[in-house]
């Protein structure tokens, strides 16, 4: 960010240099030198009463109009001041006497001043600069928090949805005196809850600690189902570190399960697959599905799919899809892309990628 000291000794450097390379040919001109150096020297010094009554009217909000008054009112009487300093610097080295003329101080007040009236425009222009870039940064940090806090509700709202069946399982184990199943299903459900509530806020981890919740979700629906369901993991480990939205892939196996795997009478497959493509990942879940059944184009549009879709918009926007697609043989296939990157990274550093499309 722009601040004052810098830029007045280097803007005031530069004004230096370019008086003198100007008058590199007058230099045998004692008073025309003594001139320009007075009028140099007392304009520096002057900027910083200018400095300080620009900044008193900035931190006290002064209208624009009366900001404009005092400034130009300052700057002319600061002006006739140097005018004045620089005509006495310029009569006093002079090898020719002449008597003190105010009419020369008078022809060059408005050079003078007009050097401090640019000052003060190059103050409050820097002023303006930096007040909206905080606003800016305000806006940015605004829309991160927003951002960060749909994410969140997006990723809370399928816990109670995911919650809510396993507990209708569980409850269906007990009826059923199958104790040994109940108490396992409870105790793998507590170790998923366990892994999808640590560190609320991270909504980007490795693909890896999104395979492994995989497992563990499967894992309670096998009890379930039993011979019914069967699982396939075909995931390439080179993806394994990629970094994807937290807990994107439960509510695409319980879809392909609840839509899937529950109407089928005969054992079904679900398989998990990863691979890269195009500087993307590309991640498939498979399902069979009973064509017997009457397929709408909303049969696989439960929440699940569509929290999952809003997620990668959010996070990624146009750099990442979500697309579906049922397959002759009955089988429907879920495909998500993002994009690859080499390490974990935060939620701001992904948003700032979908900001540069």
């Amino acid at each position: 960010m722009l601040t004052f000291w810098p830029l007045q000794a280097g803007g005031w450097l530069l004004y230096a240099l370019a008086v003198v390379t100007t008058n590199v040919p007058l230099w045998h001109h004692r008073d025309i030198v003594a001139f320009r150096g007075s009028f140099l020297l007392c304009g520096f010094l002057e900027s910083f009463v200018v400095y300080a009554i620009c900044h008193a009217l900035w931190r006290r909000k002064t209208s624009f109009l009366f900001s404009l008054l005092i400034c130009t009112f300052a700057s002319s009487v600061l002006g006739c001041l140097t005018a004045t300093v620089s005509y006495w610097a310029e009569n006093r080295a002079s090898t020719e006497a002449e008597s003190f003329a105010w009419q020369n101080v008078i022809s060059n007040v408005p050079g003078s001043a007009f050097v401090l009236i640019a000052w003060t425009g190059l103050y409050f222009g820097v002023q303006h600069y930096k007040l909206l870039e905080t606003e800016r940064e305000r806006a940015a940090e605004a829309e991160r928090f927003a951002r960060d806090a749909q994410l969140k509700a997006l990723r809370y709202q399928l816990q109670p949805h995911f919650l809510f069946n396993t507990l209708n399982a569980i409850s269906s184990l007990v009826v059923t005196d199958n104790a040994k199943g109940a108490t396992e299903m409870i105790a793998r459900l507590a170790d998923l809850l366990r892994s999808s509530l640590d560190d609320p806020d991270t909504h980007v981890v490795p693909l890896s600690e999104e395979v492994r919740v995989a497992h563990e979700y499967l894992a309670i629906e096998r009890l379930r189902f039993r011979d019914r369901l069967l699982v396939s993991f075909n995931v390439d480990p080179g993806t394994l570190e990629v970094p994807v939205p937290r807990f994107f892939l439960q509510p695409l196996l319980e879809n392909a399960i609840r839509h899937g795997i529950s109407h089928m009478a005969r054992p079904s497959t679900v398989r998990l697959e990863s691979a890269t493509s195009d500087s993307h990942l590309q991640v498939s879940v498979r399902n069979d599905t009973n064509l017997a059944r009457e397929i709408t184009p909303h049969t696989f549009s439960g929440i699940g799919l569509k929290n999952t879709k809003q997620r990668i918009n959010e996070i990624y926007g146009s750099r990442g899809s979500v697309e579906t697609l049922l397959l002759e043989d009955g089988t429907f296939v879920v495909t998500i892309k993002v994009p690859l990157a080499s390490k974990v990274t935060s939620p701001q550093n992904l948003n700032s990628e979908r900001n540069d499309d």
